[in-house]
């Protein structure tokens, strides 16, 4: 029996994923010409929703978030930002 992956998109990702995949988006008309507008507007938004940090963990408990990240077929990254996310939340 194969684990499910770890949900990581928010309520509001999840909305937008499915109207797209619907086909309720729109192409922008001249995108070209606005491709660099609207690459720094993602920069942007990018940046107000992560900060990279580094942290030094024991080896063997990298090991073991190796192992589980495999076992739910998700990044070891992806796992690691999952679980950190949920304990913020409490």
């Amino acid at each position: 029996m194969k684990n499910e992956p770890i949900a990581i998109l928010s309520p509001d990702e999840i909305e937008e994923y499915e109207s797209s995949e619907a086909g309720e988006w729109i192409s922008v008309a001249d995108f070209e010409a606005k491709r660099p507008l609207l690459e720094a507007a993602a920069t942007r938004a990018l940046e107000k929703h992560g900060v990279q940090i580094s942290i030094s963990l024991p080896n063997t408990d990298l090991e073991r978030l190796k192992a589980l990240a495999l076992q739910k077929g998700v990044e070891r990254d992806v796992l690691i930002r999952a679980i950190l996310h949920e304990a913020a939340l409490g």
